[in-house]
């Protein structure tokens, strides 16, 4: 039987072998600059940038930079300057605070899990046990689910989702910690997205791309993740730790078929984000420059023996000559004074930086109103669309952690809740059936705007009332579960009946009610004052 060749490896040019072999040589003298190495030659080996936003030369706007390489093959040239100038428009631009209040919508004060355990399966009583088991040991183990034991589930969701803006991807390593105090040992820790990279022996291994390794049919069967951050300025670790797919959480959204790693949600317009901030630099310097007041004094000794007179100071401590702001230069007799005025932009700066805004906000799928938090101008019908859009997009990105991240932890936390006795549900029955046992919804946090709030509410009763709706999805809509809120009000409305402080309303439905069924029980009554007579 013919042995069919191996896929991991290139074929490699004669220059590159003798190239690789140099890298090992240098790789167990100095593992850092053989890392390096590895690493620019294997760059090397590629095309130019794909991306723009990682295009660092004057043409970068002018032509067109069109790219045949695979996904990931333009993921391995251009990832690091996408991700570092993503971070670094985050730290120090006003986007940052766009990210954070995309966070605030989607993740906003947290979801809640709502055990779905089929009663049909397990009964009715043994259903509602095992739900409000479940519940309870989330509720214990979701405030210090971390390695620390002092992160809570909505923090480290809240971390993730803005991981998954400013770097495109957010990944966490489930573990199991025994000593936690806590009813189960599962831990989350989120990892930063730089510390996932291809170990440098494995750098020209084509199953293992940016960290993430695959086996012959492409399933990821493993993770390289550095055990210190590359960048980490006190301790250096060029070790890496190999672990399961099935303890790591990667969630991002592939823009193409193929894709291993993930693109920042700035990439489409990283370079029109710094382009902008760097023209309001430009106007604020402009503005200084006008600002400044500069007095020109002509002396007949030398200019510099003049300004070292005058930047002495009185007895006082106060300095005989200071302008602020401003400047004082001494010329000689004859010199000239050629006073620069620098150029404004006038009434076309406003106009152009809107026009690039609204750019970016198309590009970043943000409406322009809410990235600027400028709603001057916007109608009602026009709010309308704005709010339904970002509606729109903040529920995608909600669907997408849900799945990827909250899902896969509730399932864990069944599971060691079973296997490690924390609930009644019995071993061998969840055995069998898993996944009934994991049946579970998220409900996520409230959509915070109303346009016309009473609108709304009467839009949701007629659709309940003519069954165009269900109203667990209009409770879920709240931020709040149906059960929990059913329970709730059944336990205050006879609260209000011990105390005598029910609605009108309230209480002319209970007499009525009351009523008819005196009058249903009268005959009833009648026969057996009969019968006792008899």
């Amino acid at each position: 039987m013919r042995e069919v060749p191996s896929p991991q490896s290139p074929p490699l040019t004669l220059l590159d072998r003798i190239g690789s072999f140099i890298d090992q040589c240098v790789l167990a003298v100095a593992p850092g600059y053989g890392a390096a190495r590895m690493i620019t030659r294997a760059r090397g080996r590629r095309m130019l940038s794909t991306y723009e936003g990682a295009v660092s030369d004057s043409t970068r706007g002018s032509s067109w930079l069109g790219s045949r390489l695979s996904a990931d093959s333009a993921l391995e040239t251009d990832l690091t300057s996408l991700r570092s100038r993503s971070r670094e428009l985050y730290r120090n631009d006003s986007y940052g605070g766009a990210v954070d209040d995309v966070v605030n919508h989607v993740v906003g004060t947290g979801f809640t899990p709502q055990c779905r355990i089929p009663e049909k399966v397990v009964g009715t009583e043994a259903g509602k046990v095992f739900r409000e088991e479940l519940e309870a040991i989330y509720k214990r183990w979701a405030p210090c689910c971390d390695i620390s034991g002092k992160v809570s589930l909505w923090q480290q969701t809240r971390l993730m989702q803005r991981h998954i803006l400013f770097d495109g991807e957010g990944i966490a390593v489930l573990s199991d910690d025994p000593t936690k105090d806590s009813p189960i040992p599962l831990t989350i820790e989120i990892i930063d997205p730089e510390r996932l990279e291809t170990p440098p022996e494995l750098i020209n291994n084509a199953r293992c791309r940016m960290g993430v390794e695959k086996d012959g049919s492409g399933r990821i069967v493993a993770y390289w993740i550095r055990k210190t951050h590359p960048g980490d300025t006190l301790e250096l670790n060029l070790e890496y730790e190999r672990v399961p797919a099935r303890r790591v959480l990667h969630v991002f959204e592939r823009w193409f078929a193929g894709q291993t790693r993930a693109l920042p949600w700035l990439c489409r317009t990283l370079n029109r984000i710094k382009d902008c901030k760097d023209l309001d630099e430009a106007e604020v310097i402009a503005a200084q420059v006008q600002a400044c007041f500069a007095v020109f004094i002509k002396t007949p000794i030398s200019p510099a023996n003049a300004a070292a007179a005058a930047a002495s100071s009185t007895s006082d401590g106060n300095r005989i000559q200071d302008i602020r702001p401003g400047a004082a230069h001494y010329i000689g007799y004859g010199e000239e004074v050629d006073f620069a005025t620098p150029t404004r932009p006038g009434g076309t700066f406003a106009p152009f930086q809107e026009w690039n805004y609204r750019r970016i906000a198309a590009a970043l799928n943000v409406p322009y109103e809410m990235l600027v938090k400028n709603w001057s101008g916007v109608t009602f019908a026009g709010g309308r669309l704005i709010l339904s859009g970002f509606k729109l997009d903040t529920k995608s990105r909600q669907k997408l952690i849900v799945e990827q991240f909250l899902t896969p932890i509730w399932n864990r936390l069944v599971d060691e809740s079973v296997m490690l006795g924390a609930c009644s549900i019995e071993p061998r029955l969840w055995e069998s059936r898993p996944w009934l046992y994991q049946d579970h919804t998220w409900t996520a946090p409230a959509w915070p705007y109303a346009i016309t709030p009473g609108e709304e509410i009467k839009a949701n009763i007629e659709a309940v009332d003519n069954n165009q709706r269900t109203l667990a999805s209009v409770v879920a809509e709240t931020g709040e579960d149906l059960e929990d809120v059913l329970e709730q009000r059944k336990r205050e409305m006879q609260m209000q009946r011990d105390y005598d402080i029910l609605p009108a309303e309230t209480k002319t439905a209970d007499a009525t009610a009351e009523a008819q069924q005196a009058a249903a029980d009268a005959p009833q009554r009648v026969a057996m004052r009969t019968e006792a007579a008899k």
